[in-house]
C-alpha cells in the first residue's frame, strides 16, 4: 500500500499546512535522474528521532536527486 506522492518531476507536492508540521517515522520510494531506485526509512517516536513531516521527507528525497517519490504506508 502506498501513501502520498512527495515529488513529481523534481517538484515537491504540497499537501497542506497540517502535513508540513506532523512528524512520524516514514518510508519513501524514489526514482533518481539516473533511474536508480531509492528506499529511505526515517525512524521516529524516540528521544533520538522524532520522525519527519511529509514536506521534510520530500526535501530529503529531493536532496538525494529523486525526480519522483512516494511516501509508503508506515514507517
Amino acid at each position: 500500500m502506498s501513501g502520498w506522492m512527495l515529488l513529481r518531476d523534481h517538484k515537491i507536492i504540497d499537501h497542506g499546512e497540517r502535513q508540513r508540521t506532523i512528524r512520524h517515522p516514514r518510508s519513501a520510494l524514489g526514482i533518481t535522474r539516473g533511474q536508480r531506485v531509492l528506499l529511505l526509512t526515517v525512524d521516529g517516536r524516540t528521544k533520538q528521532s522524532v520522525g519527519v513531516s511529509l514536506e521534510e521527507l520530500a526535501q530529503l528525497m529531493l536532496a538525494l536527486d529523486c525526480v519522483d517519490a512516494i511516501n509508503l504506508d508506515g514507517g
